[in-house]
């Protein structure tokens, strides 16, 4: 199995590993701080650095925003709510405001 280099999007003469991405993206951000204040990171997943201007576009379709809800809703569902954290939980909930997106 081969791993894949990607291109850095703050010196597209850079490919870095997969693995090796989120340490490179740092240290590079540093070294181009005239292109890192063009760019953004994706909330859903910091190694997705995009242009400011497409940021919203790319986080409205990222493929990692559809895993992270899922996770979300997977979890309130499994959640034993007659469990002896049940308490605990619902206490929770009437204290924060909670959104669904």
């Amino acid at each position: 199995q081969q791993l894949q280099a990607i291109e850095c999007p703050y010196d597209p003469s850079h490919f870095v590993s997969e693995s090796r991405m989120q340490y490179h993206l740092a240290q590079c951000k540093k070294k181009n701080p005239k292109k890192a204040k063009e760019m953004a990171s994706c909330k859903y997943n910091a190694r997705h650095v995009v242009p400011r201007e497409t940021l919203q576009k790319h986080e409205a379709t990222c493929q990692d925003k559809i895993g992270r809800q899922d996770a979300s809703k997977l979890i309130f569902m499994n959640f034993n709510w007659n469990g002896p954290q049940a308490a605990q939980m619902q206490t929770f909930f009437t204290k924060v405001k909670v959104s669904h997106r």
